[in-house]
């Protein structure tokens, strides 16, 4: 877990001197469980495209309320502000995840007014992974020890275990670790308060006010140009692979492509396991044959749970789940549904079909290709 961060005089002072009342500004929030750095690479990058303009990434409590969140960019960046908001700031406010909520509160409480707002990948209806965090966590534990059982007897039996065998073994570990009992309750909460959590939660008094017919019209009123990057990750990624992404292996990430893998072997030597390829002559053939067929069985067992613990997760997270051929899809982010990252109102919402996973929206080709096309259009066009 990110520590917490809060807005300091000193960054407020370092605001203040490097940006003036008309310099032309972007800023870039960050979401739950994160902090600034998640857009240093990002940052970067636009930097180099635009040294015209100035980048920043200030820091909110990511825990906090909305109004506390909203609070500390205003903190944070107070010298874009500063007087009478009467008209829009050479300002492109930029929101990954719940750093999109928080600015639109801000908008909402007359805290901030930007010429640009932009959520990316943001639960702006809610997200409903808040509610079903903790059953998702004990699905994964479940699934990991029915995985990690055939790996066992695959070593036992001496056989030799192939690369995404190994994928799938790093998969199961990391799963297994969640039972220990403080990441459980760090992860169960995901650190946030109560007041955020209810906040988050689709339907909560919140969104129902942050939606309001009035809310909606004043904020499209206030920020002439609104935008909403909604992202759809390739089918053929497993779609919890994101919400449990930080401080697992990479292998992870295409584990839906090794468990067809896994399925196919498995079913291959349980339907037919005298075509091993073990050569006839060894004394032990029959032995191992026998326990390629039972240890099949139980990679069958794993890879049918950790389907079905998919298309339920799919479910948990708020997407519709769907089938291609024997694979789950899930119309989803891993972590925040489709249809809960547009903006109404006459927004621009623009959806990254086999975009990037959630966690990785930041760093992304595809999320900083349409931020710079926003950014030189109609934005803040480069200079002659």
């Amino acid at each position: 877990m990110m520590p917490r961060l809060r807005s300091t005089c000193l960054t407020v002072m370092m605001v203040a001197s490097a940006v003036g009342a008309q310099s032309r500004t972007v800023t870039l929030s960050h979401g739950l469980n994160s902090s600034p750095d998640t857009w240093a690479s990002m940052r970067s990058t636009l930097t180099a495209f635009r040294p015209d303009l100035i980048f920043l990434s200030p820091g909110t409590g990511w825990g906090d309320s909305y109004g506390q969140q909203a609070n500390d960019y205003r903190n944070a960046t107070s010298a874009l502000w500063a007087g009478p908001l009467t008209a829009p700031r050479p300002v492109m406010a930029i929101g990954h995840s719940n750093g999109g909520v928080l600015l639109r509160e801000a908008i909402r409480q007359g805290l901030i007014r930007p010429t640009a707002l932009m959520t990316v990948g943001s639960p702006n209806t809610g997200a409903p992974l808040i509610v079903t965090w903790p059953s998702v966590l004990q699905q994964a534990v479940t699934v990991g020890d029915r995985l990690w059982d055939p790996l066992w007897y695959y070593w036992v039996g001496g056989d030799h275990c192939p690369m995404w065998c190994y994928s799938i073994a790093n998969a199961a570990i990391w799963l297994l670790s969640v039972e220990d009992g403080i990441r459980i309750q760090v992860l169960s909460s995901l650190g946030v308060s109560p007041e955020l959590q209810g906040q988050m939660t689709p339907g909560s008094s919140f969104h129902q006010e942050l939606h309001a017919a009035g809310a909606v019209s004043n904020e499209a009123s206030q920020v002439p140009l609104r935008y909403a990057i909604v992202s759809s990750p390739d089918v053929f990624e497993h779609p919890l692979a994101q919400a449990v992404n930080t401080g697992q292996p990479a292998s992870f990430a295409p584990l839906i492509e090794d468990l067809e893998a896994l399925y196919l072997y498995a079913y291959n030597y349980y339907a037919n396991y005298s075509g091993t390829g073990y050569d006839p002559n060894d004394p032990n053939y029959w032995t191992r044959i026998m326990n390629l067929r039972s240890n099949a069985r139980r990679w069958l067992d794993g890879a049918l749970a950790a389907d079905g613990w998919a298309f339920a997760t799919c479910t948990s997270v708020g997407g519709a789940p769907y089938r291609v051929g024997s694979l789950t899809g899930c119309q989803s982010d891993g972590i925040v549904p489709v249809s809960r990252q547009g903006l109404g109102g006459g927004a621009q919402n623009v959806t990254l079909f086999v975009g990037p996973g959630h966690i990785k929206q930041t760093a992304s080709d595809q999320v900083r290709s349409q931020i710079l096309g926003t950014i030189n259009g109609p934005v803040f066009p480069p200079p002659l």
